[in-house]
């Protein structure tokens, strides 16, 4: 083990990991004993950004930017810009 890893599971067709270390899981994913076949990976890091808020105040931070609070322990929720 490298490190850990933290993926979202979106949906049947998409998972999202954490940034950390994008190079080498991008890499590794793709060598043949890799990803499982037919599981296709595409790094889209260019694409899409991660706003991580923790602490105290997270909640009264994220409420001043109009994005979601009310979600369980390691969730996420997609917004636009």
């Amino acid at each position: 083990m490298i490190d850990d890893l933290i993926a979202y599971y979106v949906g049947p067709d998409e998972n999202v990991p954490g940034a950390q270390r994008r190079q080498y899981r991008c890499r590794r994913c793709r060598t043949e004993d890799g990803a499982p076949a037919g599981l296709s990976i595409t790094d889209e890091h260019r694409s899409f950004a991660v706003l991580a808020v923790q602490g105290p105040r997270s909640t009264e931070v994220l409420t001043e930017l109009g994005l979601p609070t009310d979600m369980d322990y390691m969730g996420y929720a997609d917004a636009a810009a």
